[in-house]
């Protein structure tokens, strides 16, 4: 009997260690693929893709091991724009809490977003998806490694 279920917690574990995140990699794996440089690769509004019609340029976020999150982009104006801010992961590691940095325009039909919590949709070593919901829209950042 003590076999069924020394085999049974090894499963459980085995399992939640297989643990997905909805589009894809590894919620076990997640600080050691996030913790990197990113840049936005594609931007969705609603589902739908709206990267053409984004303000900003070069947008990149990083993600440091001591919980610093520095940002750059490009603002509308040309300017470049740099912040520092932090992040943590909730207990579950699908959302990050990011404080310290200010919104952004990104789009004219979208206006200023900021989100303090986003949920990891994907995220491998080269792919990171995050979604967050900013007023009644849903705003998905698509980033790859730089």
């Amino acid at each position: 009997m003590t076999k069924i279920k020394i085999l049974s917690v090894i499963l459980v574990i085995f399992l939640m260690g297989c643990e997905k995140y909805e589009a894809g990699g590894l919620i076990s794996k997640t600080e050691q693929n996030l913790v990197k440089t990113w840049k936005l690769q594609q931007y969705l509004r609603n589902n739908t893709d709206v990267t053409s019609t984004i303000l900003i340029s070069n947008y990149e976020e990083t993600y440091q091991s001591n919980n610093t999150y520095p940002r750059s982009y490009t603002n509308k104006d040309k300017r470049n724009i740099t912040e520092t801010g932090s992040w943590k992961l909730d207990t579950e590691q699908r959302i990050i809490q990011i404080s310290g940095v200010s919104s952004i325009e990104i789009t004219t039909q979208s206006g200023t977003i900021s989100a303090s919590n986003r949920t990891i949709t994907k995220l491998t070593a080269n792919e990171f998806w995050y979604s967050f919901v900013n007023g009644s829209d849903k705003h998905e950042f698509r980033l790859i490694k730089k």
